[in-house]
């Protein structure tokens, strides 16, 4: 929501919006961890490591300034 409604997760995830016209900050679209909690595996145990892909990868974009 915090992205506007052309942002959808389950497309989106992954993704670096960077800051531009519409965002005064970069973000990265992921899901939600308490959603990944609900699911049952093997989703929850993928859906999991994808989030560790995002955070990491957030990680690296803060990193590299």
């Amino acid at each position: 929501a915090a992205l506007g409604s052309k942002v959808r997760v389950t497309r989106d995830r992954g993704v670096v919006i960077v800051a531009g016209d519409r965002f005064e900050y970069d973000a990265i679209v992921t899901m939600h961890p308490s959603a990944i909690l609900r699911m049952k595996d093997p989703e929850r145990s993928d859906a999991f490591d994808d989030l560790v892909r995002d955070l990491q990868e957030a990680a690296r974009h803060v990193a590299d300034g």
